[in-house]
């Protein structure tokens, strides 16, 4: 609310996908919707168990499931394209359009693929069928992250595409969406390279409202 306006977002849609048992009082989602509809916003709400039993996802692992939500969720928005945000990501300053999207395409940068994950890309491309980028210079792996719909469209549409993901755990949704753009020739047409536009620091939950 402090850093956007209901301009720049033609729809917010919040997933929760959280595990019952694991449920706190930190954070309602409801009241963070009812919030943003306050100052303007379109805001709703969308159940995680909801969205994968719409489409017959047989539900896995929270982490697995995390990761597909962020491809079913294509099929949920009515803009082209979306920009995913996980709860740990935070607004520290005015955003603008031209934060995610320069001379009509798509912002993104190069990611460095460190050793730990080459896995995980190596596997990505081997099953869509394309090469491992040289010097394994890639896409980033996490959000913010914008994703061009009709491309989550193609990748859910490809046969047994949702079985193939669960089947194989070195199958990553972002990944997967790298190698399918590098294979269509399509980085370039929609994505243009910029500076990184964001800092990831790691740190443990909080356990108070305070903390």
């Amino acid at each position: 609310i402090k850093f956007g306006s209901p301009e720049l977002f033609s729809e917010i849609i919040f997933i929760d996908n959280s595990i019952e048992e694991n449920k706190t009082n930190l954070f309602n989602p409801q009241e963070s919707i009812d919030l943003l509809r306050e100052n303007g916003y379109n805001a709703k709400l969308i159940n995680g168990d909801d969205l994968t039993k719409s489409f017959q996802v047989i539900k896995n692992t929270p982490w697995r499931d995390q990761q597909l939500l962020k491809l079913l969720i294509s099929k949920e928005v009515h803009s082209d394209n979306y920009l995913l945000l996980d709860a740990k990501n935070l607004f520290i300053r005015s955003l603008s359009v031209s934060d995610f999207i320069k001379k009509e395409k798509l912002v993104t940068f190069e990611f460095s693929c460190p050793p730990a994950l080459r896995k995980w890309l190596e596997a990505s491309c081997e099953y869509i069928g394309t090469e491992v980028p040289k010097n394994w210079v890639c896409m980033p792996t996490a959000t913010p992250y914008m994703v061009k719909k009709s491309i989550a469209n193609e990748i859910l549409d490809s046969p047994d595409f949702v079985k193939k993901f669960y089947g194989n755990t070195n199958l990553t949704e972002f990944f997967i969406y790298y190698a399918f753009l590098k294979n269509k020739n399509k980085i370039d047409e929609i994505y243009t390279y910029e500076k990184q536009f964001y800092a990831t620091f790691f740190t443990t939950y909080p356990d108070t409202p305070d903390a």
